[in-house]
């Protein structure tokens, strides 16, 4: 069960000597200064005591890359448009397509057409992107005749422009789950995350190890590659939410908590009780200090001590 700010303020009040009077609970009326003052600092010590804490919160991607008919890479090369109309995969196009993903830069026309008895028909309204300057994402379903009919891509204009990441999907996605195709897959972090812990991959052949392949940008957008295929963890340390009343639960644990006690204490005693001061920040200073300690050593650390120098 979480600490709440109202486990900690009476602790608090126990150590200012506020607590009772005669073994009489003091009303709360009477500490309703010591409360308010509390409620501020105990948010402030949270947020300082908050890289000691050993609360963690894990986020699972499943990742299995869909199939391209395009092909396996090479369309997520960045191509010029300069005045011929072009075709993906070719003027041919390619049969088993239901979806489609790309990236364009400027003014164009990319349109999807099926062959329907010989004739090439549009499957849907060709997308017309206007006014854009960096490459955009445009992506959907196309609800195809026959997914024996081939289809294909058709990207013109009368101005340059450039594309990339282009895909037919071969799999009938709900149309807010149509992926995009691009070699590093972003995966939005939670509003509360502030800093990776560890990031685990499962493998389907039974392999399980810590991920050295991904990629982090602007500390929130989380990158992965799209051919990875498995279960990705990502175990994170939670920004704590701001302390704005006793009821609140603190979001660091429940031993580090009680540092709260002896951070706001050594503040509200000079208020309060200043004899408590000096024995409040010893205390806080030693529960720190014990925080700060390394977790247990993970079976590969202690097993790489037999490595070391006059070891065969």
């Amino acid at each position: 069960m979480a600490v709440t700010a109202q486990d900690l303020f009476n602790k608090l009040l126990a150590v200012i000597d506020n607590f009772t009077e005669d073994g009489v609970a003091i009303p709360d009326a009477e500490n309703v200064d010591v409360q308010k003052k509390f409620i501020i600092f105990a948010d402030m010590a949270q947020k300082e005591l908050w890289k000691y804490n050993k609360v963690t919160k894990q986020v699972e991607i499943t990742s299995k890359p869909p199939e391209n008919r395009l092909g396996f890479s090479s369309n997520f090369e960045i191509i010029d448009f300069e005045g011929t109309t072009q075709y993906y995969p070719d003027e041919n196009g390619v049969n088993n397509v239901q979806g489609y993903s790309i990236k364009v830069d400027g003014d164009c026309t990319i349109a999807f057409e099926e062959n329907i008895g010989g004739t090439w028909t549009d499957i849907i309204t060709p997308l017309t992107p206007t006014s854009i300057n960096t490459l955009t994402l445009y992506k959907g379903v196309l609800a195809v005749t026959d997914t024996d009919n081939p289809v294909r891509m058709v990207l013109s204009g009368t101005t340059h422009f450039r594309h990339k990441d282009r895909a037919l999907w071969k799999v009938l996605y709900q149309a807010d789950k149509v992926p995009e195709y691009a070699a590093w897959v972003k995966y939005d972090m939670p509003a509360d995350f502030n800093a990776i812990d560890e990031v685990v991959e499962e493998y389907p052949t039974r392999q399980y190890k810590e991920s050295p392949n991904f990629k982090m940008e602007n500390y929130k957008n989380y990158y992965y590659s799209f051919y990875f295929d498995g279960l990705i963890r990502i175990i994170y340390k939670p920004v704590p939410i701001a302390i704005t009343a006793l009821t609140d639960a603190l979001q660091i644990d429940d031993v580090l908590a009680q540092a709260i006690v002896y951070d706001v204490g050594a503040k509200i005693g000079f208020y309060e009780n200043k004899d408590v001061v000096n024995y409040c920040e010893q205390r806080r200073l030693e529960a720190k200090m014990e925080a700060s300690k390394d977790q247990p050593a993970a079976e590969e650390a202690i097993g790489n001590v037999y490595l070391g120098v006059g070891w065969n």
